[in-house]
């Protein structure tokens, strides 16, 4: 039988007393970082000029749009919701199976909540774990590393958690559930060029994903049909985007127990998560040797296959020519953190990359790459800085960045980033109103319809 097919069964007869005990927390952190990173991510390129296209559209004011103070139907805020949340790329990652997880399911899910109106806080957990299961199924069920075969896995599988996730609010049957995963299954696309370009549609990838997960599942619900086998069938996901080359173990293996939201890393710096460990480790020897950074006469960094394209073409990453040059970026984010000793959002943006320090930096910086520093779908960092008067050198690797679940974020950590990220939207949000959301968010279960949150970011 189909996994899709397994899937579905699982996502429609599960409740929340199913859940396991720790996955409410971790949902909690995600809900907030998720609309923390959307917020300051309204004031970004894509998120207005994709609304005024909606308004111009019209239609019915259902679903909020975070910050720009439009309700729209479903897919659409959905549309834009995603693509802000990811806008800054400050959203969590699933560091294994190479992948964010919230920015798809959890737009959706606030979308469709809204359309039905009265979804308790505990139906919403329920909604969230299942969907982030189920992409973070697909995530371990892939034994390649997306940039080899050029898909971006948040949207490609994205989908299918937006759709898991809606569904579920809508009270989808098992057959429809089925349906809603074949239609999405005719949706799912993202890829790695934008990245190599520098196009916008990275961001808008997340919210593509989101839209039509919320699509999929009221067009199933309304009983139109989608292929059966989605996932393993003869021209099923992995037939056609893997060739066949996967696990299948992983996508219903302990079905209702392993939901992968535990495993999720939260990002304390805006860029790439294969950059954070550069970070930390440049962080580490500027506190620890007090460098100056004019007194910097080279820098090597070196990192694992999975990141060569955060090194290469070293000229464009060395001089991004956009913000999406930068959060992609190991020398920018190297030479940032050597210069201010932090790195933040204010560093992406297009006055930022002009920053002549940080350039000087980066041009003294070259990039090894050594495919034995690889994990699956991240890298290890190391960080050589060699100083001009006395030649002497100094470096440091790190395995492991801050924000990953051994090494984690607490919730109060994520309130801090949470408060933060309202100052940078495209209106300021009052301390009373961002402590209103945290202490929703912080008492979920407790929550009757969770409307009352999104509406307050709207």
């Amino acid at each position: 039988m189909d996994a899709s097919i397994l899937l579905a069964q699982n996502i429609v007869r599960s409740h929340y007393d199913d859940i396991p005990v720790e996955v409410p927390e971790a949902i909690k952190k995600d809900i907030l970082d998720t609309l923390g990173v959307a917020i300051a991510g309204s004031s970004a390129p894509g998120g207005r000029e994709i609304m005024e296209l909606i308004l111009e559209w019209g239609g019915k004011e259902e679903s909020t749009v975070i910050m720009l103070g439009h309700r729209v139907p479903s897919p659409y805020a959905a549309l834009v919701n995603g693509t802000m949340a990811h806008a800054l790329d400050f959203d969590d990652a699933h560091e294994k199976y190479v992948l964010h997880a919230g920015v798809t399911v959890i737009p959706a899910a606030f979308a469709v909540a809204e359309r039905v109106g009265q979804v308790s806080g505990k139906e919403f957990i329920t909604a969230l774990s299942l969907g982030i299961d189920v992409i973070c199924r697909l995530g371990a069920a892939s034994i390649r590393n997306p940039s080899d075969l050029g898909h971006m896995y948040t949207s490609l599988y994205g989908v299918f958690g937006a759709t898991a996730a809606a569904g579920k609010i809508l009270g989808l049957d098992e057959q429809e559930m089925v349906n809603a995963f074949g239609i999405a299954y005719s949706q799912a696309s993202g890829n790695f060029q934008c990245i190599v370009d520098g196009a916008l549609t990275k961001r808008m990838q997340a919210g593509f994903a989101s839209s039509s997960g919320v699509t999929s599942a009221l067009l199933a619900s309304k009983g139109l049909t989608g292929a059966k086998n989605s996932f393993e069938g003869l021209k099923g996901l992995f037939q056609v985007y893997h060739r066949g080359e996967y696990d299948p173990q992983p996508l219903t293996f302990d079905l209702g127990k392993n939901l992968g939201v535990t495993g999720l890393s939260f990002k304390p710096y805006p860029c790439c998560r294969n950059c954070h460990p550069f970070i930390d480790a440049t962080l580490a020897l500027a506190e620890e040797h007090n460098i100056n950074p004019d007194n910097i006469d080279e820098i090597l960094v070196r990192c694992g296959e999975v990141a060569r394209i955060l090194c290469e073409p070293l000229l464009q990453r060395q001089q991004p020519r956009v913000v999406v040059d930068a959060q992609f970026s190991i020398p920018w984010v190297v030479a940032t953190a050597l210069v201010k000793r932090k790195v933040t959002l204010e560093d992406f943006t297009p006055e930022a990359i002009l920053n002549p320090s940080i350039k000087r930096i980066t041009s003294k910086i070259t990039a090894e790459v050594d495919p034995q520093m690889d994990s699956r779908g991240t890298t290890s960092a190391f960080v050589q800085i060699r100083m001009k008067d006395s030649r002497a050198v100094c470096s440091r690797r790190e395995d492991l960045a801050k924000g990953n679940p051994e090494k984690p974020m607490s919730f109060d950590e994520i309130c801090d980033k949470f408060r933060n990220c309202t100052h940078y939207g495209v209106k300021t949000m009052s301390v009373k109103k961002a402590s209103r959301v945290i202490n929703m968010i912080r008492d979920l279960e407790k929550v009757n319809d969770v409307s009352q949150i999104i509406r307050l970011l709207g």
